[in-house]
Order: C-alpha cells, then sequence, then structure tokens
C-alpha cells in the first residue's frame, strides 16, 4: 500500500469539498446581503448584476456585511463549543473508563494504554491522547480532538473481547490516524458550515426576503432560495458524508503505516462486519449522530459516513473499487 499516494489522493478530493462548501457559504452570504439592501439596488439589475452590485458595496465600505457576519460568528460560536465540550458529548450515555490516570489497571486496560503509548510514537503524534473503554458489547472505536487538551480515543469492551491484540492495535492505529489528519476538525467544521448555511437560506426564506422590493433582482432571488431551500439540505448531506467516506480510506492507510500489519486490519474490518451480522445491535439507541462520523465501523452505503466494508479491505488489498 502507498500510503503517501493515498493520503495525496484522499487530501485533493477534500479540498475539492472544501473549497465548494466555502464558497457556498460565501454566496449565500452575499445573496442574503443582496436582499438586505434591495430597495437601494437599481430595479433594471437581475440577479447578478444585484449580487455585484452588493459585493461592490461591501468592498466600498457602503454596506457592512451584518449576515455574511452574523453566519461566521454563529460558526466560531458552535465550533468552539463543540470542542470545548466534544469530549463529554462523545462519551454520553456510556459507562467508561479513562485509563491515562488510573492507578491499578487490569491486563487488557495495560495493553490498551500501552498500545496507545506506542501508537504515538509509530504515528510521531506530538501529544498522548486520552485513552477511554466503554462498557458496551458492540465491536467499535473512535476518536475526537486534535490537539493535546482535546484529544481522545476510545474502545468498546466488546471489540477488545473478540479481536487479537494486533487487531486491535490496527483499530486503534484507525483512530489515531484520524486525529493525525486533524480529521475531526475537518468533520465538525463541515457539519457545522452545513447546518449553519441551511439554517441561513431558511432565515432568507421565511423572514428577510418578506423584505426586499419586487424588482427584477428580487424575483430571480426568490427562484433561487426556494430552490436552495429544496436542494440545498441533500447537496450539503451528501458532501458531509463523502469527506467522512474519503477519509475513513485514509485512516485505515494509516493504520497499515503506524503498524506496518495489513493482514490485521483486514482481520479487524471482517470480525466486527461479521459480528454486527450476526447480532441485533440497535445503534440508533447505542450511538448519537455525532459520533457516527467518528466511528471506526458502521455498515457502509451512499448515505453511511463509512464506506462498505468490502470497499474497505479492497483499498487495503490495493485493489481498484
Amino acid at each position: 500500500m502507498n500510503y503517501r499516494k493515498i493520503k495525496k489522493e484522499n487530501y485533493r478530493k477534500t479540498n475539492i469539498v472544501m473549497f465548494i462548501y466555502i464558497v457556498s457559504f460565501l454566496l449565500i452570504g452575499l445573496l442574503g446581503e443582496t436582499i438586505y439592501i434591495s430597495l437601494t439596488i437599481p430595479p433594471e439589475y437581475n440577479l447578478i448584476d444585484a449580487m455585484v452590485f452588493t459585493y461592490k458595496a461591501i468592498l466600498s465600505g457602503v454596506h457592512v456585511p451584518i449576515f455574511t457576519i452574523s453566519m461566521s460568528v454563529i460558526s466560531l460560536v458552535v465550533i468552539f463549543i463543540t470542542i470545548k465540550f466534544g469530549n463529554k458529548i462523545m462519551l454520553s450515555g456510556n459507562q467508561y473508563i479513562k485509563l491515562n490516570d488510573k492507578e491499578h489497571m487490569s491486563k487488557v486496560e495495560r495493553m490498551v494504554l500501552n498500545t496507545v503509548e506506542e501508537l504515538k510514537i509509530s504515528s510521531r503524534l506530538r501529544f498522548m491522547p486520552d485513552v477511554y473503554i466503554i462498557d458496551e458489547p458492540y465491536m467499535n472505536a473512535f476518536a475526537s480532538g486534535w490537539s493535546e487538551g482535546n484529544s481522545m480515543v476510545a474502545i468498546t469492551k466488546g471489540l477488545l473481547d473478540k479481536l487479537t491484540r494486533a487487531e486491535v492495535e490496527a483499530v486503534m492505529a484507525h483512530e489515531m490516524g484520524h486525529i493525525k489528519n486533524a480529521d475531526v476538525r475537518l468533520t465538525l467544521i463541515v457539519g457545522v458550515l452545513t447546518n449553519v448555511m441551511v439554517y441561513a437560506v431558511d432565515w432568507i426564506y421565511y423572514t428577510m426576503i418578506g423584505r426586499g422590493s419586487n424588482n427584477k433582482a428580487m424575483q430571480q432571488a426568490k427562484i433561487v432560495i426556494f430552490v436552495l431551500k429544496i436542494f440545498l439540505p441533500i447537496l450539503t448531506i451528501v458532501l458531509q458524508l463523502y469527506i467522512s467516506r474519503k477519509r475513513e480510506f485514509l485512516a485505515d492507510a494509516a493504520s497499515v503505516e503506524f503498524t506496518g500489519n495489513q493482514d490485521a486490519m483486514v482481520s479487524a474490518l471482517q470480525k466486527i462486519s461479521s459480528d454486527y451480522k450476526e447480532n441485533d445491535y440497535d445503534l440508533d439507541e447505542t450511538e448519537n449522530q455525532t459520533r457516527k462520523f467518528a466511528n471506526f465501523f458502521d455498515a457502509g452505503s451512499w448515505f453511511s459516513t463509512h464506506p462498505k466494508v468490502e470497499h474497505r479491505i479492497k483499498n487495503l488489498m490495493g485493489e481498484k473499487i
């Protein structure tokens, strides 16, 4: 497996999607500003001309982009709150044990902590994340954070009971890969931008559009906003899930890079997949939506956070998907 090649390809695709997100965010902001100052826009202007007019008004200082600034501030506040309380959100609803500060550990607990410490070195991560064991029967693991103050990895008791040490190491290396590659940060930013854009369009649709004049530009704006209201939630969630699936491939590759054990990663995926087929785990009750984006395993589909298991295995084996 060529980890650097996979990493480069995944970063390229992720950057394209992030560019789409940022441009969409700014265009929705500009649309809101245009409607806000619609009474000052020449009546013969179409929507494109009106948005250019608004853009020039912002650059010249005639208009302060209140709507766009508000979107940005809300995004930053939500990101800050999620960073501050992210670990509590991720662990909520579970019984768990933190290993880092525990004085008396069982053999399994010591193995898990030692494994993460070894992976910290092999991954060249500059800090040691908090390590948790979750008392749940299903097989899974997840990561959160990207800095020393908020990073963590967690693994369920069900996974520890059913995998070999090498397979546990492969799974934990996958989670360390998420932290190393800042996947949690990316997922957080994309998720926040998605929600802010959707709510901004709703705000324009239900509130600001009524304040606009009935000139040509505003008539066209109403159509654009109506279309965005219908299709933006679908488009953004598809892009969000696309990024998540691509970063799972990258984390799988990171696992092999950090451990040097491709077979352990493949066998771990196979065992977990088989276990979910044999057992009726109600993941809607045991896992919140926030954590689903950071999990090690998901069944995999077009509207899933994770690729299909067979695709992940093919990727690990260097086969075309």
